[in-house]
């Protein structure tokens, strides 16, 4: 059958094969999980149900508190007039009752009351009830004086109350005292219920009056911080109007139904409203040197002394912090004097009324009538518990900031319900006695006008100001009331009136919202070798901040990287240019993007090395890249935090913003020209718009001929520079104008409102003429002027030139600046390390505890390891317990020792008080310990001593990557263990100092931590009796035998640490530690074993057992049990309380087996190797470093003959672990693969000490020697099979007519091009005739071969001591030497491209193709090549190493290496002075010079630290050794002692147990507390359901390009150049793809 073709028209042509789309082209899309920051609507709706359950709480709390108080005052007129035997008539006429008191008839109808809560008290005695009216009075003064000498104790940090406050404090205590013992005791039992409740809500009548006056006296003088208002003037008239008339009719009535009470009533109120008033509670807390305070507040900064020492300032700082007023002490004398007056004044009180027998009060008859069956006892318990329940139960509001729903409207309703409850008559007769309810409504129609105007009254006046006054997340009780303390009778008078208000108390809150909105947060990261993957991590850790809008503190963020050894002579090296890649990878918006234009990078070279500089992000965050070079300055971690630390302290700081951003300077702070207030144009293009960054703008009116924007600051401030844009997307700008400020007389403020000022303008010149500054180019480049002369001042304006913009006068701003009486205020540091993970509610979540309290200095995060395997297993149990119980213990009890550098903020004033002796150099062994190998913890040590206390959040997390093998988990802990010991040691040492000086340390702390370090010490041996006492109980092996056995297992391992080599030592642990599982896995069997035995009953002794005495006292379950049982029960609860982190318990069982290798080998392992300085991990690597079981066993053997000098062995340099420098790693690999290219020549020699080198090849080649094949340096397993079987023959030569002529590559032309020198002519000629033969016969033949040398290799080529550190220094000059990673097509284009092409002739004598280079070993290239000179093998190992095809990682490399080298370069030092880096400039030099300069430990102090060292880890094993032969010889006979048996145990091993169970205990119950504080802060950061971010977010808002994506007209126009140009040129914009490069997407991305 014919096919049938297709008619002509579906035919299709095929398309040519360039247009052909291959699949293989296409890039997997990276799908990047983005961590959202909004917490889960779960929280959110729980948080909104937890706050209607405590509002409801606090509701009846304060109800029941009332009602209950009502009740008691009731039984006392009850048991006082004895009401209930007198016949009540409708008709009766008054009865008269004795002690001449007259009370009205009331009509009771008669009612069934099923239910009754109260009883009537009509045949008591009045004398029980007074005494429980007086300790519901005195219950609330006794909590607060105990509270308050708690806090404050015999601490010095806490101010004395001045005289002043002394005075009115007793006047107001003897003024509450006697109003609430007159109205408790006389007024409200000669009165009604509900009349009892409205003479409760008229305390606020003095606080209204107070209020209408200070209305009126605004209009009168007039201040701009405190301007005149009708509308509130209106409001407290009507208030204080309602509130009197009402009050006037309670008094007329009062005095209607009891003739005597008629002035008691108003006495007492007057006199507590009088107490209460927010200005007398003011007062109060008056520090005793609060007007030298104010002086220095008011003191002219440019007139300080420039050379005040650091302990003044310290002082000052000390002595202005503003929490640190007289509260606490206020509190605890006033409340002691209440105490002392209440019992005076009740009795007089009783004595002067005939209200009982004062001396029948007093005795026991009369106290002992207090029982549960007494009618009043349910009254007095309710109104204790109540209103203790409602005080915490607002505090626990106020902190988590649920503070509308759960104390606002509760303190607004209460009084509603309770006047309901004593009203309604069916409802009060089950609360309060029969007879104190109203039964004729009609005759009391007036109380419920004069309720509803009461009520009225308290929302216009006083709950409007406590509605407007929210709190902050965990705000302290300092922070939300005026004094301490809570009151029984008239709780919710006393919390509306303490309460601090925007009203009564607005500097507190513009402070408060200085603090929380105006932070500036530098993020300081260090870097040195990591992988992509730990780069990557923390560079979207970064773009989350950049990206991040929900942060409504809208605080300053900043990023700086600081990379160690990121750059040599200019040029980054690789491990730099992946981070620069990634830079690209990550941060730029859409895959177009070029973040390496000049317009977007700039590129500085700076006194340390180089600097790029960038803005990302929504909220154009600065994001700057420090590359130290390592020949300008000092190398590792702690010089890194130097730096940055120095650079934000002494420079940044300088120039914070002041506001305008993050918006801490209010709307109506900010005034202009045009548009007025009330005018169309306001809203839109108001001069509230003119925010840096912000999607709006001002702009001036058309008519407005001199613009100009004003700004308060709010309180006077040294301004330092200021930063403009334009309007966005409207193509408006301003391009100059000047300044002007107010000086010291800045006028004052007329009746009218008008001001009459002074306006100087800014001169930074010696004529004094005014400077005008240059403005913006475009609509949203900022640009930034540093004011030479700063200004001291409050209100600053910018002036536009008249005329002199584009299209409009259209500006956004920022102040630069600081507080002249702290310059650190309010700057923090957010260090991280340079593979954390994190997000920006973590970083947000630090913040809001060194805003909660300003004593903090430094808080940290739960870090959570990354990783897998066995190793990373251990790791996450170890974290996990860490954190769990030793930091939140530490917390809870005294302080944190160590606020890690992973993950923490520091604030910088406390940085600033530890830094001159941070980055002080070491001069002794101990101190290499302390400072080199542990710099975070002795940091946190500095900060404690120096009196901050360091805290640690749970809310806040973050993950770093951790050591996956063991080797690297061994050298990690190898610096953390002694650090963290000789730590403690020194805290311990300073132990006075540290109690002294630090509040939160005490010396119940202090003996804590000696226990715990106790603990560390006898690790080891308590480890080997578990393991002997396990294995005894599993198999019944004998004690003594396994305890021979550990023991020798230990003093071997010890000596095997000593003598050999650490790649033997690390797998020796390897072995022992399989061993150990295996055994503690039996170890478990046996422990289970006896912990069964032990629960069903002790075991029945041996017949020929002595007889025990049948007075000792035996447990039924043994001590080790009940220990056993206590442990487990508390790791299971505690895991518990931390459901996300549950899964860790089950990593506990492998923690378990391998608890030998944690606390007996790695302290044996550490402790040997003290004297190792280097760094452990992040060093350098070879190409697939694990080794197989036969190369392990041939180390082995070498190992053990080297031991025991059974056989010649060639002694060599070990090369120093911290001079080499790794190429960045292949996707394939987990870690980076080391290069032999010796990265800092000129860096400290701090590395391990090597052994003396024989005659021979030396250093240089056993250390290149491990790049041509894997393993050491020595001959490995393929060497020998090299040597038994000889060398293989050669291949066929091809013909050498491959010889002819060839091109130069282009790596070898731009290499003529360059520096390139001949040694000849580098060589100094101090050396030239001495050292020029050396060099030339080891093959240094020109500068690309003398890069990179190190100190060894130039003494193997015969340079003396005394001339290598010159030498050393000549050689950082040189640019790093690079070959790239490609495959040639032939072996002569490999050999032309590194430089060896003289060796062409010998390569293709032996046939060696491309394919064949890969198999070439080092022994092959000296003998079978004749290639010997160490240069040449060194330069052709390298290239051998790289001879691959390039990985996707490479090749982006190699475009941003491109990209980089085109950017402009611009040196710092040849600018001019006015430019902005010309101060920065100064500081780097000055800094650089004075501590951190290179001086390739020339002129170190460390001399001798080699011997030093030794000597002190001889020392420590020592101790070591002793302690542990101590405790187990003790242990052991003891437990061979029947009749010292104590409770089945030894007595050691009881005290033991005991103080450890303890221990153990007391970090469980500080982890519950812990918790509670956690809840407490996740639930004030969750925001309710309808809580969204505002409208006005201060971001950028170009105009929208072609792609989708927001660009200014100029951006845009650079990007469509960019794009025309790639496909053209790739050199051009090597960056640039179309959909290859992945785009991270995050949600919060406009």
């Amino acid at each position: 059958m014919a096919s049938r073709l297709p008619p002509q028209d579906d035919v299709k042509t095929a398309p040519d094969l360039e247009d052909v789309d291959l699949t293989v082209e296409h890039k997997t899309k990276e799908k990047i999980a983005n961590d959202d920051d909004e917490p889960s609507t779960f929280l959110k709706v729980a948080k909104l149900l937890l706050a209607i359950f405590i509002g409801l709480v606090v509701l009846a709390c304060l109800t029941a508190s009332k009602v209950s108080t009502i009740s008691l005052a009731e039984c006392l007129s009850d048991a006082r007039f004895n009401r209930s035997h007198v016949v009540q008539q409708p008709t009766s006429p008054a009865v008269t009752i004795p002690n001449n008191v007259t009370v009205l008839p009331v009509t009771l109808p008669p009612t069934s009351r099923p239910i009754r809560i109260f009883d009537p008290c009509d045949d008591e005695s009045p004398e029980p009830i007074v005494n429980m009216l007086l300790l519901v009075l005195m219950i609330p003064y006794g909590l607060t004086f105990l509270r308050c000498f708690w806090i404050t104790g015999f601490s010095v940090s806490f101010p004395w109350p001045s005289l002043l406050a002394l005075g009115v404090g007793f006047v107001a205590s003897a003024a509450e005292v006697f109003a609430l013992c007159l109205m408790v005791i006389e007024a409200l039992s000669t009165t009604r219920s509900a009349l009892g409740i409205l003479l409760m809500n008229s305390i606020y009548i003095v606080q209204l009056v107070f209020q209408l006056f200070f209305e009126l006296y605004k209009f009168v003088r007039p201040k701009e911080d405190r301007p005149a208002s009708w509308k509130w003037l209106l409001a407290f008239f009507v208030s204080t109007i309602l509130a009197i008339g009402s009050f006037g009719v309670i008094v007329y009535f009062t005095a209607d139904m009891d003739q005597n009470s008629g002035w008691k009533v108003p006495l007492a109120v007057l006199l507590l409203s009088l107490a209460w008033a927010p200005v007398m509670q003011k007062l109060q807390t008056r520090r005793w040197d609060a007007e030298e305070v104010d002086e220095e507040s008011q003191k002219d900064p440019n007139e300080a002394d420039d050379d005040e020492d650091e302990e003044d300032e310290e002082k000052k700082f000390q002595r202005t912090r503003p929490d640190k007023d007289a509260r606490w002490r206020s509190g605890m004398i006033t409340s002691f004097l209440k105490l002392l007056l209440t019992p005076a004044v009740v009795t007089l009180y009783v004595y002067t009324f005939n209200i009982g027998r004062a001396e029948v009060m007093w005795s026991w008859t009369a106290w002992s009538q207090i029982n549960m069956s007494h009618p009043a006892i349910n009254s007095f318990l309710v109104n204790i518990f109540t209103s203790f329940g409602a005080y915490i139960f607002c505090l626990f509001a106020c902190s988590i900031c649920i503070y509308h729903v759960g104390f606002a409207v509760p303190l607004l309703l209460s009084t509603v319900f309770a006047y309901l409850f004593a009203f309604i008559v069916p409802v009060c007769e089950v609360f309060i006695p029969e007879e104190a309810c109203i039964a004729d409504t009609l005759s009391y129609s007036w109380g419920i006008p004069a309720a509803v105007c009461l009520f009225l009254a308290q929302p216009i006046s006083v709950w409007s100001f406590l509605a407007r006054s929210p709190t902050n997340v965990l705000e302290k009780d300092s922070k939300i009331f005026w004094l301490p303390g809570y009151n029984n009778i008239f709780l919710e008078q006393w919390l509306i009136l303490g309460r601090k208000t925007r009203y009564n108390n607005k500097k507190q809150f513009k402070e408060r919202t200085k603090i929380v909105k105006n932070a500036c947060v530098y993020i300081c990261s260090t870097m040195y070798h990591e992988s992509e993957e730990e780069m990557e991590q923390l560079l979207l850790s970064l773009r989350g901040i950049a990206n991040d809008l929900q942060d409504e503190a809208k605080r300053h963020f900043e990023a700086h990287v600081f990379f160690d050894g990121g750059c040599k002579q200019g040029q980054p090296s690789r491990w730099a240019l992946q981070l620069l890649s990634l830079v690209d990878k990550t941060m730029k918006v859409s895959s177009k993007e070029n973040v390496f234009s000049d317009g977007k990078c700039e590129k500085w070279d700076t006194p340390y090395g180089l600097q790029l500089s960038w803005r990302v992000g929504t909220r154009k965050m600065p994001f700057n890249i420090h590359l130290k070079d390592n020949s300008r300055v000092r190398a590792k971690k702690r010089w890194s935090q130097v730096m940055y630390m120095s650079y934000i302290l002494d420079y940044l700081s300088t120039y914070n913003p002041l506001g305008m951003t993050s918006g801490a300077i209010e709307d109506d702070d900010i005034k202009a020209s045009s548009p007025k207030k009330g005018s169309l144009f306001m809203a839109p293009t108001g001069p509230h718009r003119a925010r840096l960054n912000s999607p709006y703008g001002w702009t001036a009116s058309v008519d407005d001929r001199q613009p100009y924007i004003q700004v308060d600051l709010g309180e006077t401030k040294m301004v330092t520079g200021v930063v403009t844009q334009g309007k966005p997307g409207e193509d408006q700008w301003v391009r100059s104008y000047t300044i002007q400020y107010q000086g010291k007389d800045v006028g004052s403020i007329s009746r009218l409102g008008t001001t009459s000022v002074k306006w100087d303008s800014y001169s930074e010149g010696v004529d004094g003429e005014t400077t005008v500054f240059n403005g913006n180019s475009d609509s949203d480049t900022p640009v930034k002027h540093y004011l030479k002369k700063p200004i001291c001042t409050r209100y600053l304006k910018i002036c536009p030139t008249p005329g002199d913009w584009h299209n409009a006068c259209s500006m956004r701003l920022e102040i630069l600046g600081y507080n002249p009486e702290d310059k650190l205020d309010n700057t923090y540091l957010l260090v991280t390390d340079a593979d954390v993970k994190f997000n920006p509610d973590a970083a947000n979540a630090l913040l809001d505890i060194t805003a909660r309290d300003p004593a903090v200095g430094a808080v940290c995060a739960r870090t959570h390891p990354i990783g897998t395997g066995a190793v990373a297993w251990y790791q996450i149990f170890d974290y996990a317990i860490g954190h769990w119980l030793n930091k939140c213990a530490n917390n809870v009890l005294g302080t944190v020792l160590c606020c890690p550098g992973c993950f923490s903020v520091y604030r910088a004033k406390a940085v600033k008080s530890t830094l001159p002796t941070y980055c002080t150099h070491v001069t002794k062994a101990n101190e290499f310990l302390i400072k080199d190998m542990g710099e975070d913890r002795w940091l946190c040590t500095l900060m404690v001593e120096n009196g901050w206390k360091l805290e640690y959040s749970a809310v806040s997390e973050d993950s770093t990557f951790c050591p996956e093998t063991f080797d690297e988990f061994f050298k990690q802990r190898r610096r953390w263990l002694p650090s963290t010991v000789a730590n403690l040691v020194l805290m311990i040492q300073k132990w006075q100092t540290m109690v002294k000086n630090n509040n939160n340390i005490s010396r119940l702390f202090i003996l804590y931590q000696l226990l715990l370090l106790f603990s560390t010490l006898i690790g080891p041996g308590t480890c080997c009796l578990l393991v002997s006492g396990g294995l005894n109980y599993a198999y019944g092996v004998s004690v003594t035998v396994t305890m021979v056995l550990l023991v020798l297992t230990s003093v071997a391992y010890a000596m095997i640490c000593l003598y050999t080599s650490q790649n033997f030592q690390l797998q020796m642990a390897q072995v022992l530690t399989f061993v150990f599982a295996i055994v503690m896995a039996a170890v478990t069997v046996g422990t289970a074993r006896e912990v069964v035995e032990g629960l069903s009953g002790p075991p029945p002794l041996p017949t020929d057992a002595p007889t025990v005495d049948p007075d000792t006292l035996v447990l039924p379950v043994p001590v080790s049990t009940i220990y056993f049982l206590t442990i487990i029960a508390i790791f299971i609860v505690t895991a518990l309380l931390h459901p996300t982190e549950f899964f860790c318990l089950i990593h506990g069982i492998w923690y378990l087996f391998c608890l030998p290798s944690g606390y007996l080998l790695l302290t044996i392992y550490s402790i040997c190797n003290l004297n190792d300085r280097s760094w452990g991990t992040r060093e350098g690597k070879t190409v697939g470093s694990g080794k197989s079981w036969s190369e392990i066993w041939w180390s082995f053997v070498d190992a053990m003959r080297r031991c025991c000098n059974c056989g010649p062995t060639q002694e060599v340099d070990e090369p120093n672990v911290e001079e080499i420098q790794s190429e960045p790693p292949t996707p394939t690999q987990a870690k980076p693969p080391p290069s032999p290219i010796v990265e800092d020549p000129g860096e400290e020699e701090e590395g391990e000490d090597k052994p003396k080198r024989k005659k021979g090849f030396g250093a240089v080649a056993f250390s290149l020697g491990q790049l041509g094949r894997k393993g050491s340096g020595k001959a490995g397993p393929s060497a020998r099979r090299i040597q038994k079987s000889g060398w293989f023959k050669p291949r066929t030569g091809q013909s050498l007519a491959r010889r002819a002529t060839r091109k130069q590559s282009a790596w070898r032309r731009s290499l003529l091009d360059t520096d390139k020198l001949s040694t000849a002519m580098w060589l100094p000629a101090e050396f030239k005739d001495r050292y020029l033969n050396s060099f030339l016969q080891h093959g240094y033949d020109d500068t690309t071969f003398i890069a990179g040398m190190s100190d060894g290799d130039l003494e193997f080529i015969g340079v003396t001591k005394i001339h290598r550190p010159a030498l050393l220094r000549e050689i950082d000059k040189l640019s790093e030497y690079q070959i790239d990673i490609k495959v040639p097509e032939t072996v002569e284009e490999w050999l032309d491209m590194i430089g060896l092409e003289k060796y062409n002739d010998k390569f293709v004598y032996e046939g060696y193709d491309v394919t064949s280079l890969v198999n070439i070993e080092e022994q092959q290239i000296r003998e079978n090549l004749g290639i010997n000179k160490a240069a040449h093998v060194k330069r052709m190992l390298i290239a051998l190493s790289k001879l691959r095809h390039p990985s996707e990682l490479d090749e982006r490399i190699d475009k941003v290496k491109k990209v980089v080298s085109k950017l402009t370069t611009q040196k710092m030092e040849n600018v001019s002075q006015d430019h902005v880096r010309y101060r920065e400039n100064r500081f780097w030099a000055k800094l650089r010079n004075k501590c951190i300069k290179q001086d390739y430990g020339v002129f170190s102090q460390n001399v001798g630290l080699k011997e030093q060292l030794e000597e002190l880890r001889n020392s420590w094993l020592i101790i070591l050794a002793v302690s542990n032969a101590l405790w187990l010889t003790l242990i052991l006979t003891l437990a061979q002692q029947a009749n010292l048996q104590l409770l089945g145990t030894n007595p050691l091993g009881l005290v033991f147990l005991s103080v450890f169970g303890c221990i153990i205990v007391i970090q469980f119950l500080a982890m519950l507390v812990h918790r509670v504080w956690s809840l407490m802060h996740l639930l004030a950061r969750v925001k309710y359901p309808w809580q969204r971010l505002e409208d006005d977010v201060t971001i950028s808002a170009p105009v929208t390009g072609a792609d989708g994506q927001k660009k200014s007209a100029e951006e845009k126009a650079k990007m469509m150049t960019i794009d025309e140009t790639a496909e053209e040129e790739v050199y051009d914009n090597p960056m640039a793809e179309t959909d290859d490069q992945p785009v991270y997407d995050d949600p919060n991305t406009l």
